[in-house]
């Protein structure tokens, strides 16, 4: 048996000596810890151009007229067509109505919902056992009065926050906020 020397690039990091070698120089390490954080930083450059170049998800808030809220009944849903909304009333809380905001678009697909006031489908889901769903003009999907999935899909309908309110004049009007989707009236510009 001789007692040849390995040259360090061939010997394994565990078995690499700690003190110097003969020849008197320090032990040789593989510089993992400056490329590690080289591909943690460049992680995190991407992550920042995917969230502003192409999942968009900035918060847009617009307001509507709604009409005279104060008239629905535990269960109705409100139409609004101008911003492709829906207002239902729940009763979430005992002797108090609750109004939500239910989105017009499908998330997934862009595709609008349609509201079918007389389909029994729905009654089983919605408040006070009111008749009523919302379906796919695309596919299959069928939503409760709530946003809730029924049937081809287990994605619910987006249900972005809003509150109601009086103007000047006394007009009620409902203020969305709304992730990721623009004000439907509002002619969409390029981004640059």
């Amino acid at each position: 048996m001789t007692d040849e020397l390995v040259p360090d690039d061939l010997m394994p990091d565990d078995l690499m000596p700690d003190e110097p070698d003969a020849g008197g120089r320090p032990p040789q390490r593989r510089a993992i810890g400056p490329l590690f954080l080289f591909g943690v930083i460049l992680l995190a450059i991407l992550a920042v151009v995917w969230g502003r170049c192409v999942i968009d998800p900035e918060v847009r808030i617009f307001s509507f007229e709604a009409g005279p809220l104060d008239d629905l009944e535990v269960g109705d849903v409100l139409a609004v067509p101008s911003v492709n909304m829906y207002v239902i009333v729940l009763d979430e809380a005992p002797g108090a109505k609750q109004l939500r905001g239910v989105d017009g678009q499908i998330k997934a697909t862009g595709c609008n919902v349609q509201w079918r006031p007389e389909d029994t489908t729905g009654s089983p889901h919605n408040p006070a056992g009111k008749p009523g769903i919302f379906i796919d003009t695309c596919g299959m999907g069928r939503w409760a009065a709530t946003g809730d999935a029924i049937a081809g899909t287990s994605n619910p309908l987006r249900t972005p926050r809003f509150t109601a309110f009086l103007d000047d004049e006394g007009r009620q009007f409902v203020r969305i906020e709304v992730i990721g989707r623009a004000d439907p009236r509002v002619t969409p510009t390029p981004r640059n």
